[in-house]
């Protein structure tokens, strides 16, 4: 390529908005700059063009001789150096740079531009992620970058995690990784990109199970969209949950063979626990009951609203628990049954009440019977009442022999009689009044004849 020196070209040359410079490759002197490299330097052009090149780069001459070299070979176009101002300021420069005829000789022909901001924001970003490393190879939970399913990057705690170094995992399918049976739920979340937590299991190394919780993600690395992917190994938690399973498993059996129903109520008024016999005399299954709450679905209206009031101020600690209580339930059939209370409560570390535990038994046909007990007793009571008072003084017409009852009416002594009595009564005549009364029928009869 030759660039010749006219006027026109010179103007060309100029009023390019881009950074030029010509240079000799032998000498390292500058030829010639435009004005956007005398307005870039910050130097006349009488003053760069009696400079050196070696004056403005930072490298070493030695380094820079070799590097002109190269480009006057053609074996290198494309450099980026670090170059000094005018001001003292040092800048971050990319050159493309090659070899051109200038006046009948070979120089140069370099076209700069200051890449500062664009180094400046990679340094940082550089910083941040090996920051970002640093943090994550610091955490307990492993993490794994993933582009269509392959590990690009992961950390120390992941290796760690599943038994291999981090240059076994990269490189390598996420898939490869996962047990069988969680592969479904995984390729399903990342489908949907799905960001909550969930649990998988997945392979060691060694080919034995661990139990996590995981958490994924889209974001931006290194220029493109991928996946992060949080592991938390839960083992241990779901081993102890496990166990306390088991063993809530055999207390529920104990539960259920208890001739009394139990029911444990959280803070929030819903059912976590009830037996066998909560449910048959409810009428409802286990699963109908658990998770409801229990005052809206197993007491009656007319009590829900001071019942709940009551075990509100229990939970706050207005009122201490009550240990003896009976109310009605409301079976699934619509029917009452009333039932006997026996309370404790469970506390948290602060002393704070965080479930109630009750056992009732049904006293339904009990109550019953004692109403009909009561009932009974009233009626023998009310009978004694009126036996008693035929034994007190009678009030009687000297007359007529009428009685006067409690509400004073005169009435016959028979029907008296039978009223305040068991006594019956049959009809006849006397001697005297048969003779009184019917004396043309009346014949005296010897009662010894």
């Amino acid at each position: 390529m030759e660039i010749a020196g006219k006027e026109k070209d010179r103007s060309i040359f100029n009023n390019i908005h881009a950074v030029m410079l010509l240079i000799d490759p032998d000498t390292a002197d500058i030829i010639d700059a435009n004005s956007a490299a005398l307005e870039f330097y910050g130097y006349s052009l009488e003053t760069i063009t009696g400079m050196k090149i070696t004056d403005i780069n930072i490298l070493t001459k030695e380094q820079v001789y070799n590097e002109m070299s190269m480009a006057k070979t053609e074996q290198r176009m494309y450099f980026v150096f670090r170059h000094r101002l005018a001001n003292g300021d040092i800048r971050d420069v990319e050159i493309y740079s090659g070899p051109v005829v200038f006046e009948g000789r070979e120089v140069l022909f370099s076209i700069i531009h200051d890449i500062s901001k664009r180094m400046q924001a990679e340094e940082a970003l550089k910083q941040s992620e090996e920051r970002l490393s640093r943090i994550c190879d610091a955490t307990f939970e492993g993490i794994a970058i993933s582009d269509r399913g392959v590990v690009i990057d992961a950390n120390e705690q992941l290796a760690k995690m599943l038994g291999y170094s981090r240059s076994e995992i990269i490189g390598e399918s996420i898939s490869n990784y996962i047990a069988p049976e969680s592969l479904d739920i995984v390729q399903r979340r990342i489908k949907e990109n799905y960001e909550n937590a969930y649990e998988i299991v997945i392979l060691k190394k060694d080919g034995s199970r661990i139990y996590t919780e995981v958490r994924g993600r889209e974001i931006s690395y290194q220029g493109r969209q991928v996946r992060e992917t949080v592991i938390r190994d839960i083992t241990e938690r779901k081993q102890a949950e496990e166990l306390i399973q088991k063993e809530r498993n055999k207390f529920q059996k104990y539960l259920d063979i208890s001739a009394v129903m139990v029911v444990m109520i959280d803070k929030n008024q819903n059912v976590i626990l009830i037996n066998k016999k909560g449910c048959e005399i409810l009428g409802y299954r286990e699963e109908e009951v658990m998770g409801k709450n229990w005052f809206d679905y197993f007491l009656p209206e007319v009590l829900r609203d001071e019942v709940k009031r009551v075990f509100n101020k229990l939970i706050s600690g207005e009122v201490e628990p009550v240990e003896y209580y009976e109310n009605e339930v409301l079976t699934k059939k619509g029917e009452l049954k009333m039932i006997a209370w026996y309370n404790t409560v469970f506390r948290n570390e602060q002393g704070d009440i965080t479930q109630t535990v009750a056992s009732g038994a049904d006293i339904t046909e009990r109550k019953q019977a004692e109403r009909e007990r009561e009932q009974l007793i009233h009626e023998l009571k009310d009978a004694l009442a009126k036996v008693k008072t035929l034994s007190g003084l009678i009030p009687i017409c000297s007359s007529c022999q009428k009685i006067r009852d409690d509400k004073g009416y005169w009435e016959l002594v028979a029907d008296y009689m039978s009223k305040h009595s068991d006594a019956q009564f049959s009809h006849g005549i006397c001697p005297e009044c048969a003779k009184r009364l019917y004396p043309q029928y009346y014949k005296e009869v010897d009662p010894i004849s």
